[in-house]
């Protein structure tokens, strides 16, 4: 940028209509034109470079192209379509609707009573809950497979080849099929857990020793300690005026992360990371007010599309039809660290235990933090599996099992609100953008202190 300054000032200095310049002393013209010579050969090698491997580029010009064409344009259009009235009345004039600007974004942070705002809240509040089970999920079942076939059996191909079943069958028949063993009297589920391995029975005995133990006690106070916090919230934000909710809501999406970066500048990236999940997790809970049970259920052959329940009848089936991608790429991992690492621990005396974490742990870590990544990526824009076990759009996932991506589905496709539809996505597109860079951020830091 200085270089192209100094030429931008050098051409100034001969146009006819800035003579004056020309009394600049000699050394300052010397600047000039070496700053002009270095443009030029810059301007060469460039040119240079772009010769040498043309054939390269014409290679993926074609592929440029489909991702321009694919990704750029859409969310350029997604982007303008946020600032217009697009509606049901105005969807004739489609990108020629009145242009409003930061109505819809407003519309959405900040009117209670709009259309959009019903269930959002539910639908984010889901979506968290369901991004950080179903990556623990897929990540922790993955990590056991995994090491299960690292080792030498009969059959090992076989075991593998019957373990990616369920990431080849698409997610809307995973959704379908899910969503009739799901089923209350006649489901798969419901059958083998009540019916054969009467759970319910067994509740029954556990709750009196759950309850001696002072267990549901301990959990009641919390709920308690919760439930207080997620009041003094909501009455700070229901009288305060506008501007204090936009610095709370400001601060609970950024304290966190600051709080990380300064433990890990006077710690480490571990203290700081532990921190962070604590204070993020009271933040969400006291947010939407989240109380835990105090006991086991008792109830007979128990609803799981309908209230509470409805969220695990999403969780699980995203698992079981993600986690064979996380196996595949843990056991390659697996495969590429050298046996005698493995053999020098055992004749030190390590335990299989101490050889995971201090081998395996280790130097899995980058196939960890990009299965995470996508993990978190895929789980957030997570839609097929939901909008298929609830009647293809038809039914409503409810209050515990609308996500995200089905709320802006529903708010868009069926209420025809695509402005405001459209400035949804845009937020989430941010606010994964700034996810994705933290958790980037965090794993190198980790590493450089390694």
């Amino acid at each position: 940028m200085v270089l192209d300054l100094l030429y931008y000032i050098y051409r100034i200095n001969l146009a006819p209509t800035c003579m004056i310049f020309l009394e600049m002393p000699p050394k300052i013209m010397y600047i000039f034109e070496v700053a002009l010579t270095m443009k030029k050969e810059k301007k060469k090698s460039a040119w240079k470079t772009f010769r040498k491997y043309r054939f390269a580029y014409y290679f993926i010009l074609p592929t440029l192209i489909g991702m321009f064409i694919l990704h750029f344009l859409p969310i350029v259009q997604g982007i303008y379509m946020s600032f217009l009235r697009l509606n049901q009345f105005t969807i004739g004039e489609y990108l020629a609707a009145p242009f409003i600007f930061l109505e819809n974004y407003h519309t959405i942070l900040f009117k209670a009573q709009s259309p959009i705002r019903i269930g959002l809240l539910d639908a984010v509040r889901n979506t968290v809950i369901y991004t950080v089970f179903v990556t623990c999920g897929t990540l922790g079942l993955g990590m056991l497979v995994a090491l299960m076939l690292n080792r030498r059996f009969r059959g090992r191909a076989l075991a593998r080849t019957l373990f990616l079943f369920p990431w080849i069958v698409p997610t809307y028949v995973t959704g379908l099929l899910w969503g009739f063993m799901w089923q209350r009297g006649v489901g798969i589920i419901n059958i083998f857990l009540y019916d054969v391995l009467h759970i319910h029975i067994w509740a029954a005995k556990i709750n009196p020793i759950w309850n001696g133990l002072g267990l549901g006690f301990i959990i009641q106070k919390f709920n308690d300690f919760i439930g207080i916090s997620a009041r003094g919230l909501n009455y700070i934000s229901t009288s305060a005026p506008l501007i204090v909710n936009i610095f709370l809501f400001i601060f609970a999406l950024v304290g966190p992360i600051l709080l990380y970066f300064y433990l890990e500048k006077k710690y480490s990236p571990q203290v700081g990371g532990i921190a962070f999940l604590v204070v993020a997790t009271y933040l969400f809970l006291i947010s939407f007010n989240i109380q835990f049970p105090t006991q086991f259920s008792t109830e007979y052959k128990a609803f799981w599309l309908l209230g509470t329940n409805t969220i695990w009848a999403i969780i699980i089936p995203t698992i079981w039809r993600y986690w064979p991608l996380s196996m595949l790429m843990l056991l390659a991992g697996l495969q590429t660290i050298p046996e005698e690492l493995y053999e020098a621990a055992a004749i030190d005396g390590a335990s299989p235990w101490r050889r995971f974490w201090m081998i395996t742990w280790p130097l899995l870590k980058p196939v960890w933090a990009i299965l995470i990544l996508f993990g978190l990526i895929y789980n957030v824009y997570s839609f097929n599996i939901v909008i298929m076990m609830f009647g293809f759009g038809a039914g409503f996932p409810g209050e515990w099992g609308d996500l995200m991506m089905t709320n802006i589905f529903r708010n868009s496709f069926m209420q025809w609100n695509f402005g405001t539809g459209a400035a949804a996505s845009v937020l989430l597109m941010l606010v994964m953008i700034v996810i994705v860079n933290f958790w980037m951020r965090f794993y190198r830091s980790s590493e450089e202190y390694r």
